[in-house]
């Protein structure tokens, strides 16, 4: 049976969602706006968002995922200003807030920041085209969807998904989205696929 896959952060996998109400929760949420979609077109759903992800991070999700030509993947992009870092660990992802040293001293400017997003996603565009599979992205924050909204010469935006400017998905204050936001996107998702 084919498959939808979800590729992110948070947003993604649903924390903070009424049936994923921690960032430990063990399980991603099945109402997020990917997961009621896959409900909706009927398809296994496999999430492989991660809370916290950078979209380097998420560039390796994608890379490591098994996607077939009858599947379909959703991909929300995170916040520029993380960068995540393979240690022994696995991941860490630095951001702005936590580690202002970082930001501050290795070159880290709003530019370079958005350059090295759009680097990993072209690199996911790639590899969505060579798959062959359906593929649809989008992204969780106003400044990245700015940048490839106006600024991008590169990405094919017809597999995009712009959520309205003052969307609450890309203008989430210091919390996740809740269920009604994941609804909504759900319900944008939905129409976009009959129109």
């Amino acid at each position: 049976m084919p498959t939808l896959h979800a590729f992110g952060d948070s947003f993604t996998y649903g924390h903070e969602l009424s049936d994923c109400p921690t960032n430990t929760h063990p399980s991603h949420s099945k109402l997020t706006y990917a997961a009621l979609f896959a409900k909706y077109m009927q398809l296994d759903y496999k999430c492989h968002a991660i809370g916290f992800s950078a979209n380097n991070q998420i560039l390796r999700q994608i890379k490591q995922a098994d996607i077939q030509p009858d599947d379909s993947c959703i991909v929300m992009w995170s916040f520029p200003v993380r960068y995540a870092l393979m240690l022994e660990e696995g991941y860490y992802t630095l951001d702005y807030e936590q580690h202002r040293w970082w930001w501050g001293y290795v070159d880290q400017h709003p530019e370079q920041c958005l350059d090295r997003s759009m680097d990993a996603i072209l690199a996911a565009q790639t590899i969505m085209d060579s798959s062959k599979c359906n593929w649809l992205f989008m992204c969780n924050n106003i400044e990245l969807q700015e940048e490839i909204q106006y600024n991008s010469k590169w990405l094919n935006k017809f597999r995009w998904l712009f959520l309205p400017k003052h969307h609450e998905m890309i203008n989430a204050p210091d919390y996740h989205p809740g269920d009604s936001v994941h609804k909504d996107v759900f319900n944008i998702l939905r129409k976009r696929y009959h129109g």
